[in-house]
């Protein structure tokens, strides 16, 4: 049965081709797509307004390039209710006037504490991938009623790997919920 399973793996990896078998390292090699991996360290706060964040990308002119998540209640029209819902997030990205479905697609359930890992597959809203070049990553998050904490990392899409620490903007100095994010790094991969 295990041969049977190897099988299956090198059919599907593309081992074989019709003039017979071809070892690992006659295997043409994987062309790797490039990513921004952001890691964004999360607490869940006790009580309500607050747990609500938004991770996306724009270009250094500050073109929206794309939401990689947002928290379903701000994603699916809390904005409209309370108003200090991640709100740099709603402006920049146009959400007051996007469609259902575009929303629905970044936006998923408020985390379990931990460290969540949101990847960017260097694409814009149409599917293209974007030219090399200077971006910006932002992490928005109400940490409770109008405090929020705003990330903010610049990195360059090149040939070179790259990881960057965002630098954190608060609205207030001090908050009772300042522990819902904690540093968030961005990872590029070319």
């Amino acid at each position: 049965m295990q041969w049977f399973r190897k099988l299956k793996f090198f059919l599907a990896a593309g081992v074989f081709t019709a003039a017979g078998a071809m070892s690992a390292a006659d295997a043409p090699p994987q062309k790797t797509s490039p990513s921004v991996t952001v890691s964004v360290p999360y607490v869940r706060q006790p009580g309500r307004a607050s747990n609500q964040f938004a991770v996306w990308v724009e270009d250094a002119k500050g073109n929206f390039i794309r939401t990689l998540y947002v928290t379903n209640y701000t994603g699916r029209g809390g904005f409209r209710i309370r108003k200090d819902c991640v709100p740099t997030w709603v402006r920049r990205s146009g959400a007051a006037n996007a469609a259902k479905e575009e929303l629905d697609a970044v936006s998923g359930a408020t985390p379990a504490t931990g460290t969540r890992n949101y990847v960017w597959d260097c694409t814009g809203k149409d599917g293209k991938t974007v030219p090399p070049g200077k971006y910006r990553i932002f992490v928005e998050g109400t940490l409770y009623w109008k405090s929020r904490v705003l990330y903010i990392a610049n990195l360059t899409l090149g040939k070179e790997p790259l990881t960057v620490r965002a630098m954190p903007q608060y609205s207030v100095k001090s908050s009772s919920h300042s522990s819902m994010l904690g540093t968030v790094s961005v990872s590029y991969k070319p």
